[in-house]
């Protein structure tokens, strides 16, 4: 690989711990040299990582607790197990060490597979880097940085899945991973696809689609297809260097589902229940006056027999009404029968650790008002949230990790209130 700097492992290791994201070439130069200069003399630059403008401004209001948990988060992919946050965290919130110093010792000590999750990640960020000279790819700005450092988050023991997305996020050529590990049953590779309802491309209702959309005066791409089951029908729009939407609409251009709210983010998901035989249309739409390449996945998930969800439905009782008292979800794959908005009840919070790695679906169901879906990390910040209109359903698809905590939120929409069915289930 090409820009080889001094001390480049040891930069990528500050870069991925403080913003979790590879270094720029700019940035590990500098760095670099500055170690050089003074000997590899940490402290030398540990300080400024930790007062720089963008540091601050990601994580500048988080807690000491917080902080914490996100150093390890972003380098190993998992928070710390307990007794070692309450070492690290007595001991900065007395002043005996600082957050720089807390880094250092915990880079120093990583062994096993965190040794191996952040040799796996600085591997992928040289190799992120090394490509950049090759590409178009701006790496510059938020919505950059958050298309990095998805590549950062995905990259676990194992690196081929991060490699082939930052070949996809950098326009690189390269064989394409079916990251739903799902089988395909065709392959569409469409680079101009219709641009209104009446010249829509014709595609199956499981495909995987690479395309442009945005670019000289392409208002968007348009495709159209029929329902072959009757089940769950999923999209994953992967937006490198812009920012992109789907629509889905029904044949006579109802708007059924959208993730335009998700707008921010380099991947969107969306998830919406199709009849068999209907036809709908799919539509990639630039946001904003943005533009990007896009690589996009549908498969749709056919129906159990319900008596097979009737099985796993449970009644959790009065969950609890903010994440402090949330209610426990000990299995997923079920079904959780609930109410919110009566007798002044704002809302219902739910808690769970996933069992595995992956993408976990969850959808909230069989309401007569407007109820919103929202989930969190640990640290209480929204990853997702869905807040389709009337009494629609509501889903959430996301990639979420092993053992992870993260939270849900049941709440109506300006104080409606409502039974609800709450279904949490891996992809």
């Amino acid at each position: 690989m090409s820009n080889n700097f001094p001390h480049q492992n040891t930069i990528q290791e500050f870069y991925i711990a403080y913003y979790g994201r590879p270094a720029d070439p700019t940035g590990a130069s500098f760095w670099s040299h500055t170690l050089e200069n003074s000997s590899g003399n940490l402290n030398a630059i540990i300080g400024m990582f930790g007062n720089s403008d963008e540091f601050l401004g990601r994580f500048g209001d988080y807690s000491n607790s917080a902080l914490i948990d996100s150093v390890y988060y972003q380098l190993f992919g998992r928070f710390p197990d307990v007794s070692g946050k309450q070492f690290y965290l007595q001991n900065l919130n007395s002043g005996n060490m600082s957050m720089q110093s807390i880094v250092i010792n915990i880079l120093d000590g990583a062994i096993g597979n965190d040794r191996t999750v952040i040799d796996s990640k600085v591997y992928v960020a040289n190799y992120f880097m090394a490509n950049l000279e090759f590409s178009d790819f701006d790496y510059r700005g938020n919505h950059a940085a958050d298309s990095a450092k998805a590549l950062m988050d995905q990259t676990t023991l194992d690196t081929t899945y991060a490699l082939t997305r930052v070949d996809l996020l950098l326009g690189l050529d390269a064989d394409v991973v079916d990251e739903s590990s799902l089988e395909l049953i065709d392959d569409y590779w469409i680079i101009e696809a219709g641009d209104s309802f009446s010249s829509a491309a014709d595609i199956d209702d499981v495909v995987t689609i690479e395309g442009t959309a945005g670019f000289d005066f392409d208002s968007g791409d348009y495709f159209h297809f029929t329902a072959s089951d009757d089940g769950i029908y999923h999209v994953e729009l992967f937006t490198p260097n812009g920012e992109l939407y789907i629509e889905l609409r029904s044949s006579d251009g109802n708007l059924l589902a959208t993730t335009v709210y998700q707008s921010d983010s380099a991947e969107d998901f969306l998830v919406d229940d199709l009849l068999a035989g209907e036809d709908f249309y799919l539509i990639v739409q630039p946001y904003a006056g943005e533009a990007s390449d896009y690589f996009m996945t549908t498969w749709l998930e056919a129906y159990l027999a319900p008596e097979e969800y009737l099985e796993d439905t449970f009644y959790l009782g009065d969950a609890g009404d903010n994440l402090d008292n949330a209610t426990y979800i000990d299995e997923l794959n079920t079904w959780v029968t609930g109410s919110v908005g009566f007798d002044w009840d704002d809302g219902d919070y739910f808690y769970f650790y996933p069992e595995q790695t992956g993408y976990l679906e969850i959808e909230l169901s069989e309401m007569n008002e407007d109820l919103d879906l929202t989930l969190y990390n640990a640290f209480g910040d929204v990853i997702q949230f869905s807040d389709n209109s009337a009494d629609y359903d509501e889903q959430i698809v996301e990639w979420l990790y092993e053992d992870d905590l993260y939270f849900i939120e049941v709440s109506g929409y300006n104080n409606n209130a409502s039974d609800y069915i709450l279904d949490v289930w891996y992809a």
